[in-house]
């Protein structure tokens, strides 16, 4: 399941939001912002802030969203989260605009669609009733702030949430996001010493990248890494090239939004200023959605895909020694309790000639999630050749035909797809699954 998918599954399941708890005050920037209840017609700016209040389940207390079309692509996830909502503006949106939607709480920030000195601030709408959050890494452009840190988007989730009466939602998915990058920040402990990062966003004559209260540098930062100009005490800013070939990075960020990711590399590598760079020598770039580059909901998965692209042996080692990355941990095993698979194969792997033997012997104790590790490698190809799933390693869920069998978690049954061609498994070890378990399944019992 997608990033975005899994947080809106988790959001049906918590219900709507809670309107108790009324008055709250909030913190934008310093400013103690009060609200006596909550939001009914709030507009989101940008694309990372819409999946912000979206991640939080408050749809339905929402006039519509701005800047996102101008820019950026909707992900089909968030483009079905979003059914009914009103673009209202596919770039930067007017005081016209906002007060013609009736704008209850506008939730943007400075550079986000507010701008010092703008028609669109906290000050200008404040007669019309309307009040306006800027999320933290935006603060900068107010004045001294310290360093940026991905606590700031936990600041920045929380605060809204308690802004629409979502506080208990908010603190759910922050607590999740705290599990997962402490899953991450375990993996690369045994790391070398820290790569050097330049993030390129865009600009041809002059790169436009990530300074020190950008996100990116606290991103690359929770990866092991760090950015070449964390000394450039700016958010996102212009720099020279001299100031990059100096610096040598060993890794390249792309940020994918306007143009192509690929497109960017190209015009990297041709540059002459570039040839000798470490990075482009080495052609070690990694790719960084802009959804995911700016504070949100994936910031997480930006942190994982940094990470893997920086050391991506270590990824490798840990797939090998420990099949299971769930996000959440299996209750313990006990003697009674099955050991089940999820995989992409089209029968019970143990049926194919390949590996039976592995899910028939560890019945109890043990390491049970390496129980049906070997059981989805089986023969493909007209030739019958082997091909080897891997390990459990893989992110992508896929769903095959069980009929009539109940999953391992409550209330849902497989629902029956074709089979993929390529052998993917997830490994939990006991039952009850894992809360991340798949909605969808191919599973069998190892006992």
């Amino acid at each position: 399941m997608r990033p975005l998918a899994a947080t809106l599954a988790l959001v049906l399941l918590a219900g709507p939001a809670l309107a108790s708890g009324f008055p709250v005050t909030i913190d934008s920037c310093g400013t103690p912002v009060t609200f006596e209840r909550a939001p009914e017609r709030a507009v989101s700016f940008d694309l990372n802030i819409t999946e912000t209040l979206v991640s939080l389940g408050v749809q339905k207390q929402m006039a519509g969203y701005a800047g996102i079309s101008g820019w950026y692509r909707k992900t089909p996830d968030l483009e079905a989260a979003l059914t009914g909502l009103p673009e209202l503006s596919p770039k930067q949106p007017t005081l016209e605009v906002l007060l013609g939607a009736k704008t209850d709480f506008y939730v943007a920030g400075w550079n986000y669609g507010m701008r010092v000195g703008g028609d669109v601030t906290p000050e200008t709408l404040a007669p019309f009733g309307a009040k306006a959050y800027a999320i933290r890494e935006s603060c900068i452009h107010l004045g001294p702030r310290s360093d940026i840190s991905i606590e700031d988007m936990y600041a920045d989730t929380l605060a809204i949430g308690r802004a629409f009466g979502a506080g208990e939602r908010a603190e759910a998915l922050v607590a999740g996001f705290r599990a997962r990058l402490a899953a991450i920040t375990v993996r690369i402990a045994r790391a070398p010493a820290a790569p050097k990062v330049f993030v390129y966003d865009s600009g041809e004559d002059s790169p436009f990248t990530a300074g020190r209260y950008a996100m990116p540098t606290a991103l690359i930062a929770a990866a092991g890494g760090r950015n070449v100009m964390d000394d450039v005490a700016s958010s996102r800013t212009k720099v020279n090239w001299e100031a990059v070939v100096q610096r040598d990075p060993d890794v390249i960020v792309i940020i994918d939004y306007d143009i192509p990711a690929a497109d960017k590399i190209a015009f990297l590598q041709r540059q002459p200023a570039l040839a000798g760079a470490t990075a482009i020598r080495d052609g070690r770039f990694v790719v960084l959605p802009y959804a995911q580059a700016t504070p949100g909901p994936q910031n997480v998965e930006a942190v994982e895909a940094l990470a893997r692209g920086f050391c991506p042996e270590l990824f490798r080692r840990a797939s090998r020694r420990q099949p299971s990355v769930m996000a959440a941990p299996a209750a313990a095993p006990s003697a009674s309790s099955p050991r089940w698979c999820w995989c992409s194969l089209p029968r019970p792997p143990w049926r194919s000639a390949s590996a039976p033997s592995r899910c028939r012997r560890r019945r109890s104790g043990g390491s049970p999630s390496t129980a049906c590790f070997a059981a989805c490698s089986r023969p493909t190809g007209t030739r019958g050749r082997r091909r080897s799933s891997g390990s459990c390693a893989s992110r992508a869920f896929s769903s095959a035909r069980w009929s009539g069998q109940r999953s391992p978690w409550s209330g849902r049954r497989c629902r029956p797809r074709p089979a993929t061609r390529s052998p993917i498994l997830i490994c939990s070890a006991s039952r009850p699954a894992p809360r991340s378990a798949p909605s969808s399944c191919f599973f069998t019992s190892a006992r």
